[in-house]
């Protein structure tokens, strides 16, 4: 069996999600016979081969990775989505976009993924019917020498110098959440205790460059600690935590923050850095080997005896082998995944051609995901990134009405009267070879006489989106009969990610 998992990006390949979360189950899953491939979901267009038994889509929330979805359980595929991050159980504004995808989630998948008990509980109640696995993030091996000598080494260099080498690493920011640096400069008056025991802190900060600027800066300045910032690497991550006698993982009590999984407390446990973890108790299932209090720490630096140690070692693989063995959560897996309700694939003759209709902020990924799958690209009124579509309903020329353009291509797939109805144009613009006639109907006589001031500003776009955007799918499922039509839409408020499905499509 093999399972193909697609991230966002290339860059997602090098996240942490990916690194603790799939890459260290490679291994295991390779030696019970299964194989486990991972993906930036830009490489399908670069030829990469949909020949997997399970598909998991990691970070992927956009209109292409929903279409893919349907089509590659159309083959007789098992697919699902992970669902690691709480942006679904507030109702902030600015998780619009998240929430709607959620919603395009229910009764198209045939699994979902999460790491913690409450983020699984978090997508039941939106979809109780999905079976739901929960995986918790694996460890990678503590090596008990090294890490039971450096121990020793920590203590004793902090307790001659009343000094505490501390780290914070993780990515330092988010679009929607105050998360991450945030945190440390919330909870950074925590070192004040340490300081007035008489204990000096100097705390290297690893996270992206991007969550670095001056406010940014001017902030962490303000602790009572000496702070250095560094952009994270995942070797930079490792040195600092093989060195640092504190990893300082604060936790706020919001609900993304709740719903994280250990990943980062087991890989500073791994490593022999004490945890301090002000806040929110994330961590509790670590139990005792987690510091919640500044004073608790200063007792036991007085008493020079830390919660992990020499004698606590086998305490903690222990602890890990409940929550974090690789080979229990692939063995788990592989079980959750034999349970699975398998579909038998449709024939190629009864598989649905598809399209995407971009709306204004539609990205160029969806675009170039319809050419390399033989999907139907076509453009709306609000397409404001004009692309080589094969169709596009448009105001063409700065005086003329809206028009139905298409290209060859899309010539091609016209039903067979709207292709005789077609006009050539005198000479091919912007790729497009005829002009269309709009239908006689309600949704035609709509889109004919719309004028750009209904698409041009967001306040526009947003009091005419619905009915335009109607007429549009009305318009191009008439002259694309047959086709199963998706909207790309990420401007808020105006995300549409659910389809209207027509005939049982």
């Amino acid at each position: 069996m093999k399972i193909q998992i697609l991230v966002r990006s290339a860059d997602w390949l090098n996240s942490a999600g990916t690194r603790i979360r799939y890459l260290r189950l490679k291994r295991e899953l390779n030696a019970l016979g299964w194989k486990l491939a991972i993906d930036p979901i830009s490489s399908i267009n670069e030829g990469l081969r949909l020949n997997a038994d399970i598909y998991l889509f990691s970070k992927c929330q956009d209109v292409g990775a929903l279409m893919l979805t349907d089509m590659l359980r159309e083959a007789g595929a098992l697919v699902g989505f992970d669902l690691f991050d709480d942006y679904f159980s507030g109702q902030e504004s600015a998780t619009f976009v998240h929430r709607v995808f959620q919603r395009a989630l229910i009764g198209r998948v045939d699994f979902l993924l999460c790491s913690t008990e409450r983020m699984s509980a978090i997508a039941r109640d939106s979809d109780p019917q999905v079976p739901i696995h929960v995986m918790n993030d694996p460890h990678d091996p503590v090596a008990r020498t090294i890490v039971d000598s450096s121990i020793g080494a920590r203590l004793l260099q902090a307790q001659e110098s009343r000094t505490l080498e501390a780290v914070w690493f993780g990515h330092g920011n988010n679009p929607v959440f105050p998360v991450g640096l945030h945190d440390v400069v919330a909870f950074g008056a925590e070192f004040q205790v340490l300081r007035q025991a008489g204990w000096q802190v100097r705390l290297k900060v690893l996270t992206n460059s991007d969550a670095i600027d001056q406010a940014v800066l001017g902030a962490l300045q303000t602790l009572p600690a000496q702070v250095q910032v560094e952009e994270w690497s995942e070797a930079g991550e490792a040195i600092s935590l093989d060195r640092a006698l504190l990893a300082f993982l604060p936790v706020n009590f919001q609900n993304f923050s709740i719903a994280k999984s250990l990943n980062r407390a087991v890989s500073a446990l791994a490593r022999g850095a004490q945890v301090f973890s002000p806040g929110f108790p994330l961590y509790e299932a670590l139990g005792s080997f987690i510091y919640r209090s500044g004073p608790d720490l200063v007792d036991d630096l007085a008493r020079g005896a830390l919660k992990l140690n020499g004698g606590s070692l086998d305490a903690l693989a222990a602890r890990f082998a409940k929550i974090a063995d690789p080979a229990q959560e692939a063995i788990k897996l592989i079980h959750f995944f034999d349970g699975l309700t398998q579909r038998p694939a449709c024939s190629v003759e009864d598989r649905a051609m598809r399209g995407i209709i971009h709306g204004s902020s539609s990205p160029s990924s969806i675009h170039r995901l319809c050419k390399s799958l033989g999907w139907l690209s076509l453009g709306s009124p609000y397409s404001l990134y004009h692309q080589p579509f094969h169709a596009e309903i448009a105001q063409f020329e700065p005086a003329g009405s809206v028009e139905l353009r298409v290209s060859r291509e899309g010539y091609a797939r016209l039903a067979d009267q709207w292709r005789e109805s077609a006009q050539p144009l005198a000479r091919s613009v912007d790729g497009y070879s005829h002009i269309v006639p709009l239908p006689d109907s309600s949704a035609g006589r709509e889109l004919a006489t719309a004028t750009p001031e209904m698409w041009k500003s967001r306040a526009a776009r947003i009091l005419t989106f619905s009915s335009l955007m109607r007429a549009t799918q009305e318009v191009y499922r008439e002259v694309f009969p047959q086709t199963y039509l998706l909207v790309s839409e990420h401007e808020m408020p105006l995300t549409v990610a659910e389809p209207e499905r027509e005939n049982g499509q």
